[in-house]
């Protein structure tokens, strides 16, 4: 399977930080097929809440997470995020791995699996 999601970043983390308020995180699923314990996938946007409880672009990270029954297995990227750019990610997810995540062409990490 392999996914291609522009994301306006700036709009995104003002849906997520708008509902981060009173809160330890901040996170916004741009694509959710899974149970959410053990099977499926979940590509979203995660920050830790600072201690005025906001989100800050610097602390956001994607992740990826997939599992086939077990549990899922998250990888989460860092990324020196800017206000003003349409960032694709890409997901390739295959059964016998590798799973792969990349954004903008440059990759974020893979594990087998």
């Amino acid at each position: 399977m392999r996914s291609g999601l522009p994301l306006r970043i700036s709009e995104l983390l003002l849906l997520a930080v708008a509902g981060a308020h009173g809160q330890n995180t901040c996170g916004l699923d741009l694509a959710n097929q899974s149970d959410g314990a053990t099977t499926g996938v979940i590509l979203s946007l995660m920050a830790t809440a600072d201690s005025s409880g906001n989100c800050q672009l610097s602390a956001v990270k994607l992740a990826l997470s997939v599992g086939g029954g077990a549990s899922l297995k998250t990888l989460d990227a860092s990324f020196a995020w800017q206000t003003g750019v349409v960032y694709t990610a890409t997901a390739v997810i295959t059964a016998a791995g590798p799973q792969q995540l990349s954004l903008n062409g440059q990759p974020m990490g893979s594990w087998q699996g």
